[in-house]
């Protein structure tokens, strides 16, 4: 949000827009042209898309029902993924982002039951809370997404999430770099597009 106010500030002729971007499609709005640049959870291995490097990173947590036995816990591993259905993400996405979503297996090979399928964040929420399944997420959706009936539980064991900018590869334009540069400024890094 600093980056958008940033970039409107600086650059008041470039339409700046926040909108979410569905779980079942992480990239088509992007890859259709409706948005310029994308802010995104890496990795991103599309042969289409270019992306910058990490701007922020953050602690993985696992969303569950709020009378979960995991809930009032201080951690969780991913060990314990085995003992919970793991909601699934509609729709045809990557492998690599599938996996990230809802892994087939805990890292000792045990597997993961699979959940219902979602399509938003708020509809995954609302499972959650129903006890339908747990969501692997990051630790910001606590925050940006909190609600009755949900606990997130940290890790004490997972890779925290590295999130950027990504934009389409064809697309090296203006707009483009001022939002990188914005975006950078905000994070305190180098970004270049």
């Amino acid at each position: 949000m600093k980056a958008a106010e940033s970039l409107r500030a600086t650059h008041p002729g470039l339409a700046v827009e926040v909108c979410e971007v569905p779980l079942s499609d992480p990239y088509g709005q992007l890859r259709r042209g409706e948005f310029g640049v994308q802010f995104a959870e890496f990795p991103v291995r599309e042969a289409d898309l270019g992306e910058g490097p990490a701007l922020l990173t953050e602690a993985r947590v696992l969303a569950v029902a709020a009378g979960h036995p995991l809930a009032g816990r201080d951690s969780v591993s991913l060990e314990e993924l085995a003992g919970v259905p793991l909601l699934t993400v509609a729709g045809d996405l990557p492998p690599y982002r599938r996996e990230a979503q809802s892994p087939a297996r805990t890292p000792a090979g045990r597997p993961i039951r699979r959940g219902p399928e979602v399509t938003n964040m708020q509809e995954a929420l609302m499972m959650v809370a129903a006890g339908q399944g747990a969501l692997l997420t990051s630790a910001h959706t606590s925050t940006y997404y909190a609600r009755p009936g949900v606990a997130y539980v940290p890790f004490a064991d997972a890779e925290p999430v590295g999130y950027g900018l990504v934009w389409r590869a064809a697309d090296n334009s203006g707009a483009v770099r001022a939002f990188a540069r914005a975006a950078s400024q905000v994070a305190g890094r180098n970004v270049s597009a």
